[in-house]
């Protein structure tokens, strides 16, 4: 197998609640961790709770109560984990004196405008948007590598953007049995067998145990994407993101799989 270095990205998302020293002790331990990158989310809160209100995979989690319906239910929770386009020049020059990568979640075409004008080098789409072909072509224009989750019950389907890596995205807080890696097994099968295609593919792991960063790692994974929060911080992510001490262990896992592997 040809040597490569898998990329772990720690996703800071909305894990600083809503303080920017949190933001940027954040992507201090992600360096300590071992992370090769982080991961920002770059939405406006009441654009993007209209966008996904009606959304197939957010209306048994989000019914009407007595509080409002699911667009007032989901615009709480997204103010309480947006990160102001403020901060970005400011956490961008911190990720980049730390020696780490950076890239952010996009979830309208006006966010890919405003990270434009910050030069950002690569744009990832989640899972909700993975069909959403205003967004994607949005990234595509840019001519900027996109990285797109798409969610483990979906259909995989071949990337046409070539500068794509195709993330098996797991439901939230389960357990690594549940998260259907098989998929994992059928994309190394490809990899092997069809050598010349030019997407790569990874993780975005929101289980609950340490096997699937181990599984995806073995089967050739070229990115690994895990939550990180601070102790004492408590948010909306808390129930599938590590501290940096589990992120620095669930790392070496990966390192020395990765050794194991090509020596």
């Amino acid at each position: 197998m040809e040597k490569m270095t898998i990329e772990i990205i720690a996703e800071i998302s909305g894990c600083h609640g809503g303080n920017l020293e949190n933001a940027k002790k954040l992507i201090v331990e992600a360096h300590i961790a071992g992370a090769t990158g982080v991961k920002f989310q770059c939405f406006q809160p009441e654009r993007l709770a209209i966008k996904r209100a009606g959304h197939m995979r957010l209306r048994e989690n989000y019914e009407p109560t007595d509080e409002g319906g699911p667009t007032h239910q989901l615009l709480k929770l997204y103010k309480q984990t947006h990160t102001p386009r403020e901060w970005f020049p400011e956490l961008i020059g911190f990720a980049k004196e730390g020696g780490l990568t950076w890239h952010a979640s996009v979830f309208d075409p006006d966010d890919v405008a405003f990270l434009e004008t910050l030069n950002c080098p690569r744009y990832k789409i989640s899972s909700f948007e993975a069909f959403d072909s205003m967004l994607i072509g949005a990234v595509c224009k840019t001519g900027k590598p996109l990285i797109l989750s798409v969610n483990q019950s979906d259909d995989a389907f071949p990337p046409k953007y070539s500068q794509m890596t195709v993330l098996h995205a797991t439901y939230y807080a389960v357990p690594a049995r549940a998260a259907n890696l098989v998929r994992l097994r059928q994309w190394a099968w490809a990899d092997k067998n069809f050598p010349g295609k030019q997407w790569r593919w990874g993780l975005s792991d929101h289980t609950t145990d340490h096997h699937a960063g181990d599984i995806a790692a073995t089967y050739g994974a070229s990115m690994i994407e895990w939550h990180l929060r601070l102790p004492g911080v408590k948010t909306p992510d808390d129930a599938f993101s590590w501290t940096w001490q589990v992120f620095s262990m669930k790392t070496k896992r990966i390192r020395d799989i990765e050794e194991i592997l090509h020596g």
